[in-house]
């Protein structure tokens, strides 16, 4: 299916680009492979697929309950740490004038 070069300018306009006589025709050629391609969808037997409203609602995606546990990394991370203070790693300061830099 070939879009007309009328429309091709129009979906360039709604998408804010400005083709050039050439990038019209490369995009002419590139949408009417898409549509092309999308034809192939008016073949499939959809007969008995149940509609699809939210991707949410199917079972392919299931999901666990969402359960505090302890891993033991962030004291695996600490005990990595070359200083730290308590639960938290003690680090050069990098922000600031030159001064508090040195200090």
């Amino acid at each position: 299916m070939r879009m007309s070069p009328e429309e091709v300018e129009a979906v360039a306009d709604l998408a804010r680009m400005n083709l050039d006589p050439g990038q019209l025709e490369r995009m002419r050629s590139d949408l009417g492979e898409i549509l092309e391609s999308m034809k192939a969808l008016d073949d499939a037997d959809v007969a008995d697929v149940k509609p699809l409203f939210n991707p949410a609602e199917t079972d392919a995606n299931v999901t666990r309950r969402d359960e505090v546990v302890e891993s033991g990394i962030a004291e695996q991370f600490l005990a990595s740490a070359p200083k730290r203070e308590g639960d938290f790693v003690v680090v050069p300061r990098f922000v600031g004038d030159e001064e508090e830099k040195d200090a």
